[in-house]
């Protein structure tokens, strides 16, 4: 990358600290970084810095800065004046902008006479298959270069679009678990306006439920006569019944073209269209959140889009065991779940990435990282000729 080898690194997560021994060799140390002597760090050009994001993310709402959080600003600071390396970046959440640990950093590396920049970034507008809007520093000896988009949400003269989640792990989706929907996934698909088409047949009982998927071609409920041309295919999800059940309801979502844009409707309204003709503007598949933060529901996007956010926290259970934060529905009318693989391709780890054998820890390693394509840009708009 940019013509740059790893020469050592601090990681205060053990598991991590494996990953990159397996994979870049030894020179990581296993601490916190305030446990570091700066006299023993090895000799290095750049240093890359991303400090623990909690404190400072949108995903915890009662955050607030620690007396730690500091402590580790100043820590960096000390190491960029003692070891004055010729470039430097920091990676972190929005929020990070506004803390007193990121005018320590800022203004340490101002006093030293380094070329400065900073602003907020999305991983999209890179070529990552993902919505990832980070705080990037960067700051070098060397005059910096701008860091400009390669893609953008539309595409157009000077960028491509955006790269979509779907095409990114298309391949891996057959090899995924199956899985089903929760009543919230259902309501959420329920509730949204849609540019696929999906039918929802929900039956249940107290017993509990789950749910399976067939193509619309499968006998399930009517579809009745009263079409019109601008759903093409649907997608069943089906839940089973138990026996003792309530009484069926039927959800159809409906697709769209340029001039109509579907909406989700219940078996007491009319219902929309399914046709034989296929109109290609249809999603081929959505991809929906495990769960929603609050009231919000789980975000949920259609395959021509980039994923959401990937978190270190939403991909591991109680016990530190996988669990998958996002649900794939595909055109083929199965329901997957998406493994760490997936993830991995999301934030744009090379497929030759040696991971761990704990896939929860795997999961979380992947959404504290970095997306690779992004820091290649971000490295090289520093390191240049």
């Amino acid at each position: 990358m940019a013509g740059l080898q790893s020469v050592g690194g601090v990681e205060i997560d053990d598991y991590c600290a494996d990953l990159h021994r397996t994979n870049f060799g030894n020179g990581i140390r296993h601490e916190s970084i305030l446990d570091t002597p700066i006299e023993q760090l090895p000799d290095f050009d750049f240093l890359w810095g991303s400090p623990p994001c909690p404190s400072f993310s949108i995903a915890k709402t009662d955050g607030v800065e620690t007396h730690e959080d500091i402590a580790q600003a100043k820590k960096i600071a000390d190491i960029i004046r003692i070891k004055k390396p010729r470039y430097f970046a920091i990676e972190n959440v929005r929020g990070y902008v506004d803390s007193e640990s990121f005018k320590i950093i800022l203004l340490r590396i101002q006093s030293l006479g380094y070329n400065t920049h900073y602003d907020i970034y999305d991983a999209a507008d890179f070529g990552v298959p993902q919505n990832r809007h980070r705080l990037i520093l960067r700051a070098g000896r060397d005059p910096l270069l701008n860091l400009l988009p390669t893609h953008s949400k539309t595409g157009g003269l000077w960028w491509q679009p955006w790269n979509n989640w779907y095409d990114a792990i298309a391949e891996l989706l057959p090899s995924c678990k199956p899985s089903r929907l929760t009543e919230r996934q259902v309501q959420t698909l329920k509730n949204k306006e849609w540019s696929g088409n999906i039918l929802v047949d929900g039956k249940g009982n107290k017993y509990g439920s789950s749910y399976t998927a067939s193509d619309s071609k499968t006998p399930s409920f009517t579809i009745t006569a009263n079409m019109d041309r601008n759903i093409s295919r649907a997608v069943l999800v089906k839940r089973k019944l138990g026996g003792g059940g309530r009484s069926p309801k039927a959800l159809l979502v409906g697709g769209s073209t340029n001039e109509h844009r579907g909406a989700a409707r219940d078996k007491l309204e009319p219902s929309n269209t399914i046709t034989a003709s296929t109109d290609r503007q249809v999603a081929r598949a959505v991809i929906i959140e495990r769960t929603g933060y609050g009231d919000r529901d789980p975000i949920t996007l259609q395959s021509d889009e980039p994923s959401q956010t990937i978190r270190a926290s939403v991909g591991c259970d109680e016990r530190g065991g996988f669990r998958s934060p996002f649900t794939a529905l595909l055109e083929s009318a199965d329901v997957r779940a998406l493994d760490y693989r997936c993830l991995a391709r999301l934030q744009s780890f090379p497929d030759s990435y040696v991971w761990g054998k704990s896939a929860g820890k795997n999961c979380r390693a992947i959404g504290n990282a970095v997306p690779v394509l992004f820091a290649q840009r971000i490295i090289e708009s520093i390191v240049h000729p």
